[in-house]
C-alpha cells in the first residue's frame, strides 16, 4: 500500500503539490474567517467543520458550517449536526468529536504545522488501494485499519520528506484530478 501512495505522489503535478502543501493552512484560514464573522472561537469553527465533514465535499462542508452557525438548516447527517450544534453552544470540540477521520481532520486543520494525524477519507483509502480500484466504493475503515492506513501514510511521508498530512493532502488533490472528481 505504501507503494500505491508513492505512485500517486509521483503523479502529482507541481500545482497538485503546491495545493496539497497549503490545503490545511487554507482550511484553517477559512475557519478563522468563519469564527471572526460569527463571533465564535477558532476551535468552535474547526470543530463544527469537522463534525459536519463526513461524506460532504469541502465546498459544501464550509457552506454547511456557515449555515449551521447562522441557524440555517443545511448539509450533514443528523447526528453530526447535533455534535456541531453542541460545539456551537460552547462544548469543547475535543469532548464532542468522535471517530478517527473526524478527529484527525480537526487536528490537521487546527494545527497544520505540527499535527501528526492523517485524515483517512474515501479518497485516501482509494490511494492506498492502487489505480485499479480508484473507482471502487470504499467503506469506513475499522479503527485497526485506520491506524494501519495512517501508519502507511506516515512511512511514505518519511520516504519523500513530507509531513504525513502534507502527503495525504497532495495525494488527495492528485487522485481527485486523475479521477476527474473536481
Amino acid at each position: 500500500m505504501i507503494s500505491n501512495i508513492l505512485d500517486v505522489y509521483n503523479q502529482a503535478s507541481p500545482l497538485d503539490i503546491a495545493e496539497g502543501l497549503r490545503w490545511y493552512h487554507e482550511a484553517k484560514r477559512e475557519c478563522q474567517n468563519l469564527a471572526r464573522r460569527n463571533r465564535i472561537t477558532l476551535k468552535q469553527a474547526i470543530g463544527i467543520v469537522a463534525a459536519l465533514s463526513p461524506r460532504v465535499n469541502w465546498g459544501r462542508n464550509v457552506i454547511a458550517a456557515q449555515n449551521l452557525v447562522r441557524g440555517i438548516p443545511g448539509e450533514g447527517f443528523g447526528a453530526n449536526k447535533v455534535k456541531a450544534g453542541k460545539i456551537l453552544e460552547g462544548a469543547d470540540p475535543e469532548d464532542i468529536l468522535r471517530g478517527d477521520k473526524v478527529t484527525s481532520f480537526y487536528s490537521n486543520i487546527l494545527r497544520p504545522s505540527s499535527s501528526t494525524a492523517v485524515t483517512i477519507d474515501r479518497w485516501a483509502i482509494r490511494v492506498t488501494m492502487g489505480a485499479d480500484h480508484w473507482s471502487s466504493k470504499v467503506n469506513t475503515p475499522t479503527p485497526k485499519q485506520y491506524l494501519q492506513l495512517g501508519n502507511e501514510y506516515r512511512e511514505a511521508a518519511a520516504i519523500v520528506g513530507l509531513k504525513p498530512l502534507e502527503l495525504q493532502a497532495i495525494t488527495w488533490v492528485t487522485i481527485k484530478r486523475l479521477c476527474g472528481a473536481w
